[in-house]
């Protein structure tokens, strides 16, 4: 119970750390272009925004983006740390950054080759089939970055190229209907805002769960 009990501080500091890091970089990249996007009109077939309670703007929405980023970092955090305690290696801040890293490559960079980031208004597939395309591609993506980089057969490490390749050959989900309002200037900017912003959350959440873990796990069991 104690080892578990500082995991969750690791993973609480980190977490919180890095939740309110990617929160200001939101407020100032992504938000703003979410603002813009929402003043144009939705095109005919757009697929409805969910029902139920939206936040207001201003403090409001900005309390639920936060709380949302800290929810989600804590979350991501303990993941993290989760595997270095199964890895059980001399985890730092350093190697916490590499397998940060990682995690921005397979969980957002990989994924966003075949399906970047939407803004509201844009053209794109039904909710449920870009989950599971987003899911299927991120743990086959996992799983084949670990068979290149470790594996010592051959056949395994093309296996782990197959992995990494077959999503993206079978393709993302498409939208029904490609009619958009958005310009496509303002879709760039914010595919590139998105992802600069999920690199630094990934970057900040890797070195601080290295840097606690060091400090609440592997220094407690010297």
């Amino acid at each position: 119970m104690e080892i578990f009990g500082r995991i969750l501080l690791a993973a609480l500091l980190a977490g919180s750390i890095s939740g309110v890091v990617v929160t200001v970089a939101h407020h100032y990249t992504t938000v703003p272009l979410i603002e813009k996007a929402e003043a144009y009109p939705a095109p005919p077939g757009a697929e409805p925004s969910p029902a139920g309670w939206h936040p207001a703007e201003g403090f409001e929405r900005t309390a639920s983006t936060a709380l949302a980023d800290i929810v989600t970092a804590f979350a991501s955090a303990l993941l993290l740390v989760a595997f270095y305690a199964i890895y059980h290696h001399d985890i730092d801040w350093l190697r916490g950054l590499h397998w940060g890293l990682g995690a921005f490559a397979t969980l957002t960079l990989w994924p966003n080759i075949g399906m970047p980031p939407y803004l509201p208004g844009q053209a794109m597939a039904p909710h449920l089939n870009r989950q599971i395309w987003w899911a299927i591609t991120a743990i086959m993506a996992i799983g084949g970055l670990l068979l290149v980089m470790r594996a010592r057969k051959i056949v395994l490490v093309l296996a782990g190229f197959l992995l990494l390749v077959l999503p993206q050959i079978f393709g993302a989900p498409l939208p029904t209907s490609y009619n958009s309002s958005i310009p496509e200037s303002l879709a760039h900017q914010f595919v590139v805002a998105s992802i600069m912003t999920n690199l630094l959350f990934w970057l900040s959440l890797g070195s601080l769960t290295g840097l606690f873990y060091r400090r609440f796990i592997v220094k407690t069991e010297v």
